[in-house]
């Protein structure tokens, strides 16, 4: 054997590669990913049904470990597919395959990649105790991990789907649903896709949970259909161009935020309620009785910041660099955990800014620990749920005139941990979005600017120095 007939042998069993094959029926390819030596099959098989209708049945044969943990091993039939659209199938096991995990469903994908982000709806062959189930999974970033987001036991789907909704016609997300017998319904949440890109991969796919086996399902009634939201669509805001504020000139103000945090002493009846006296007026609880009414022992501070970024001891969020609260642990200045291991509670955050917004559709968010009420030129864009782990909310607003809009964010903090960051979504130029920093021009985030006094005030700061400090 020639040294170049070993090279090339080695490499078909080292290196992970990928071969699409020609189509198959309405499949424009097929594929093992990674090359598995072309043991997964796609095969197109004619069915009549009742009606002396010959209609196309697929034979889809799979090997590999899993879809699951930072890379897959399955058989795929797709089709490349470009903005809004819905993948949908009857599915069935031909006979019983030999693992009980394993999976048929659909799925969109960036790539052949086998560390790809993908999104996916299944049916698994799940018979051990919680029988046969369906189920949904992600991997939101290359090389991620997969997660779960509906694990249904003992709900089997006949027919399972997934699609790319665009939410106000620009921000893509997904959708998984499945048909129980009563019409197709979500399973799961609406997920924030935006790192898929605006060409995507749609198809049907198996694994067979076992690197010594094969599983084969009958796949039936395959359609492409324009995308068409199945459960609950989110809110948008519009942002009237009346809540624009005149006058603001950007030139010679400085980029971020003003964020202030005060701590309550008194906190029966903790909340939002309490949250609003506590930073209106400065005090809380039954011996608020106005404005100017001092409560001793609230502690409070203020500073500005490029970015909404903080922690105290609660989950790292989506972006490292974590600050601390203002006023908060203010002793404590370790490089990367702003709270050292020390948890306060009982306080709230206020942010204010100035936002530059073009007209069109926006996506904001906040990860945050309990909850966040978000407002854009006085009106409230959104809000996470309060007394919530640490978790991501999205805010989906429309703006009807470019222009400056002021910023308010109120961050309530009781118990435990506590987190607050503050993103936007930005498109590439691929077509996907990506999620930064809010602030974040660098990376094209809109402009944000510190208010000037009067907005300051304005905005409910009153007559507290814009610096002070701790009591």
């Amino acid at each position: 054997m020639s040294r170049h007939l070993l090279c090339l042998l080695f490499a078909l069993t080292v290196l992970p590669i990928t071969v699409a094959q020609a189509g198959v029926g309405i499949f424009e390819k097929t594929t093992d990913i990674p090359r598995l030596g072309n043991i997964g099959s796609t095969q197109l098989v004619g069915l009549v049904d009742k009606g002396g209708k010959l209609v196309e049945q697929y034979l889809v044969t799979g090997h590999g470990s899993d879809v699951w943990g930072t890379q897959d091993q399955f058989h795929f039939a797709y089709r490349e597919m470009t903005g809004d659209w819905r993948v949908s199938a009857d599915v069935a096991w031909v006979g019983k395959p030999a693992n009980n995990w394993a999976k048929v469903g659909v799925m969109i994908r960036n790539s052949t990649d086998k560390n790809s982000i993908m999104y996916n709806t299944l049916v698994a062959n799940y018979v051990d105790n919680w029988n046969t189930r369906t189920s949904s999974q992600m991997r939101k970033a290359t090389g991620a991990s997969a997660v779960g987001d509906a694990d249904l036991a003992g709900k089997l789907a006949k027919s399972v789907g997934l699609q790319r909704v665009l939410i106000g016609g620009e921000i893509p997300a997904i959708e998984a649903i499945a048909d129980f017998g009563s019409g197709w319904e979500r399973i799961g949440s609406l997920q924030l896709a935006p790192a898929v890109p605006d060409k995507a991969l749609f198809g049907v796919w198996v694994t067979s949970h076992d690197t010594w086996s094969t599983a084969t399902a009958k796949v039936s009634d395959v359609q492409y259909q324009r995308a068409q939201m199945v459960g609950a669509a989110p809110a948008i805001v519009d942002l009237p161009g009346s809540a624009a504020k005149a006058g603001f000139s950007a030139e010679g103000r400085d980029n971020g935020f003003v964020i202030r945090t005060i701590k309550a002493v008194f906190t029966d009846g903790w909340g939002r309620a309490e949250m609003d006296k506590l930073l209106d007026f400065g005090c809380t609880g039954p011996l608020c009785l106005g404005a100017g009414m001092p409560v001793p022992g609230v502690e409070e501070g203020t500073r500005i910041s490029k970015f909404v970024n903080l922690r105290d001891s609660s989950g790292g969020g989506n972006f490292g660099n974590d600050e601390s609260f203002p006023g908060i642990d203010p002793f404590e200045q370790p490089a990367k955990d702003p709270a050292a291991g020390d948890d306060d509670n009982n306080f709230a955050t206020e942010v204010l800014a100035v936002m530059h917004l073009t007209a069109g559709m926006h996506a904001i968010g906040v990860n945050d620990d309990d909850g966040t009420i978000v407002k854009l030129g006085g009106i409230e864009v959104g809000r996470s749920g309060e007394w919530k782990g640490v978790s991501d909310t999205n805010f989906f607003f429309k703006v009807e005139q470019e222009g400056f809009y002021t910023l308010r964010a109120r961050h309530l903090e009781g118990g435990g941990g506590s987190a607050l960051e503050m993103f936007e979504y930005v498109k590439n130029a691929d077509g996907s979005w990506k999620r930064v920093l809010m602030g974040d021009v660098a990376n094209g985030a809109s402009p944000v600017y510190v208010p000037e006094p009067a907005t300051i005030a304005l905005l409910g700061l009153g007559a507290l120095a814009l610096l002070r400090r701790r009591k």
